[in-house]
This record gives C-alpha cells, sequence and structure tokens, in this order.
C-alpha cells in the first residue's frame, strides 16, 4: 500500500510525533509531501527534513508531481485547506481522507445573544477577516462528493466543524484526540513524583510570538504581555504559595526566559498536568488533560484577545471556569470551579470516546485494511 500524506506545516518532531510516523514508515510505503507556504504562508521557518519527504516551493512543481505519481491512499493533515489543493487532489484521482485533529468549541454554549454579538464582532475583526477569506476559499467550491473520508480525532463536535468538508458519500470516522492517547497510553511509565508544594502550570501557547496568532493578526504587545502575566504569577505565588511551571510549546522555543527565569518545561504537559492543583492557559487544546484529570482549570484572556479570539469565551461556556483577565488591574480570588457534569460534556463533543475505542489510530487503520483487502 503506498500512503501519501500532505501537511502545510513546518516539519518537526512535533509533526513527526502527532502523525505517528513511525508506525506508517514501518507498515506502509510512505511519502510525506509537504506544500506548506504554497497555499497559505508558514511563518514557522525552522523545518526538518526526514527521509521519504518532499517540500515543494513552486504550485507548478507540485502539480507535475501529483500528476505523475500515484497513491492508494492520501492522508491530508491540512491548517488551511482550500478547495484549489482539494479539488485539484480529486482531479488527479486521489483517494483522501482528512485527519481532522484536537479542536477547540467554537461557539457560546446556551446563550443566542453571545453568540451572535461574538459573531458581529468577530466579523469585523481581522481573525474575522481572514476567516471570511478563507472560506471564499472553501464554501461551495470544494468537492465533497469526492472525499472519501475524514477521521475524527475528537468529539462528536467534528461534524458540525467540518461539514464542509462532509458530503453524501464521505465516510465519518469517529476517533479521539491525541492528548487522550498520551493519556492513555503513558501514564503508567511517564510517572512523576507528586511535589510537597502546590502546583500551577501554565500550559504556553507563546502569546504573542506564536506564528498562528500573528497569521491570525493578534499583535499583541510583548512587553505589556510578559509583564501582565508575569504579575499574575506573582500573586498566585505570593497570595497562595503555588510554584508556578511554564508548559513550553511544542512549536515555539525561546531566545531568553520571559517568565522571570521560571523552569518552562518542553513535552511534559501531561505528566504536569497529573500532578498540578491548578492549570492555566489562553486557549491551549492540551487543556483536555486538565478536563480528563478532572484539574481546576483557569483561562487567561486580554482585551484584545476577548475581542478578536473567541475560544476562550466558548471554552469558558462549555467548562464554567474561571476567566482572569490581565488587561484589568486587579486581580481576583481564584475560585475552584470543576464541573464534573460539564467536563464529562466537554469530553464527549471535543476529546472523544478515548475509554472505548481500541487506539488513537485503529480506526483509520481498520479503514486502510479494509482498502487494501478490496484491492
Amino acid at each position: 500500500m503506498k500512503i501519501e500524506i500532505i501537511i502545510d506545516q513546518a516539519y518537526s518532531s512535533f509533526v513527526n510525533e502527532k502523525l505517528n510516523i513511525e508506525y506508517w514508515e514501518q507498515n506502509y510505503e510512505i511519502t510525506i509531501v509537504n506544500v506548506r507556504n504554497l497555499f497559505f504562508k508558514d511563518l514557522n521557518i525552522t523545518n526538518s527534513t526526514p527521509k521519504n519527504h518532499i517540500e515543494f516551493k513552486s504550485k507548478k512543481t507540485f502539480r507535475e508531481y501529483i500528476r505523475t505519481s500515484k497513491s492508494d491512499i492520501t492522508l491530508l493533515f491540512l491548517r488551511y485547506p482550500t478547495s484549489d489543493l482539494i479539488n485539484f487532489l480529486i482531479e488527479n484521482n486521489r483517494r483522501i481522507y482528512f485527519l481532522l485533529m484536537n479542536y477547540l468549541p467554537t461557539k457560546i454554549l446556551n446563550s443566542r445573544l453571545k453568540r451572535l454579538l461574538i459573531k458581529i464582532n468577530t466579523n469585523l475583526s481581522i481573525f474575522g477577516i481572514k476567516k471570511f477569506f478563507h472560506k471564499i476559499l472553501m464554501k461551495n467550491k470544494v468537492m465533497r462528493e469526492k472525499i472519501s473520508g475524514v477521521i475524527l480525532f475528537g468529539g462528536e463536535d467534528g461534524i458540525n466543524q467540518f461539514k464542509y468538508l462532509i458530503g453524501k458519500k464521505t465516510k465519518i470516522i469517529q476517533s479521539y484526540s491525541s492528548d487522550a492517547e498520551l493519556l492513555k497510553t503513558k501514564s503508567e511509565t511517564n510517572i512523576l513524583e507528586n511535589p510537597k508544594e502546590k502546583i500551577a502550570i501554565f500550559i504556553d501557547q507563546a502569546f504573542p510570538n506564536h506564528p498562528d496568532i500573528i497569521e491570525l493578526g493578534l499583535i499583541l504587545d510583548k512587553n505589556k504581555y510578559y509583564q501582565r502575566l508575569n504579575d499574575f504569577f506573582d500573586y498566585l505565588e505570593h497570595s497562595y504559595g503555588f510554584r508556578i511551571l511554564i508548559m513550553g510549546h511544542p512549536r515555539y522555543k525561546y531566545a531568553a526566559n520571559p517568565f522571570k527565569n521560571r523552569e518552562i518545561i518542553y513535552g511534559k504537559t501531561m505528566e504536569y498536568s497529573r500532578i498540578s492543583n491548578l492549570i492555566i492557559t489562553f486557549s491551549s487544546t492540551a487543556i483536555s488533560f486538565g478536563i480528563m484529570l478532572k484539574k481546576n482549570i483557569l483561562l487567561l484572556a486580554t482585551d484584545k484577545l476577548l475581542r478578536n479570539h473567541h475560544d476562550i469565551s466558548s471554552i469558558q461556556s462549555y467548562l464554567n471556569c474561571q476567566v482572569i483577565n490581565l488587561s484589568e488591574n486587579k486581580f481576583p480570588q481564584i475560585k475552584d470551579n470543576i464541573n464534573y457534569e460539564m467536563y464529562s460534556y466537554y469530553e464527549k463533543l471535543f476529546i472523544g470516546d478515548y475509554k472505548n475505542i481500541r487506539s488513537m489510530w485503529s480506526p483509520i487503520i481498520d479503514e486502510i485494511e479494509k482498502i487494501s483487502a478490496s484491492k
């Protein structure tokens, strides 16, 4: 079986782990095709080049490659799927399956008025304008009926979020999130000793340096951002006795520590979520560790992020957790807001049924084996 994996971002150990590349290499003949900068510009310039990896510099050479090569199955791991790319692959007889991973709530739960106000505000923001142009590239132009399948690496809400990719004949394959897979497979081996002090972890998204945030047009004042963030961490340490640990973002490395020399730890978010007393973030998908482990979660925001980046308000509405606005002068008292019923509902919609599905990859592997057997 020849399997082609098309990505539109810098290849890294993060992508390698996310896509379980080692498994595909061991069991199939694979080619990784990188189309970053061809359809949407990738601002992350760090890129590695593993074996079986082809990165194209022009659409002309990419199109020539697709016309002259063959693949039994094409898996798409795209941040910005466009009709231009999708339809070209379909026209050249690619059997395509979308890998749709780790999605967040996109709407405010149980509030029509709030949803309406946010929709108006979003459409007028830079983020809204970018989203509008993306819709133009997608809506009513994608040959949805020819998309073979979508694999939802998350909960049931994926069907609503990605309906523009689902035609009447598109096979919907339900799995669960990669964070749930990590918790499921590594919990018994990656165990940290319980600390004597109270631990609060901050799941960093590298605001305001992260390429994805810059692409959305959310330019934040770095000095003001880190000043207020560190002020808040000081407040937690002095008023509540927490030790603050920073969970570094896998796609961004700091040249200098901006967190007043607080420890930055990479690749251990699940392990430290397990031993933490409080989990802090803006809107990271890694919040799912805290939900599955039933931890107290606190969301951060700024005035600008609340106006332009509505994931924070959406997550809060599903969890009923506390939101701290760093733009306000005084920090409020920290609350313990674990709502077990809402946590379970969030799992169902956005994380997936990791307790009953054999493994994260088993649904798509079963589908590939069926295709192989029918050849």
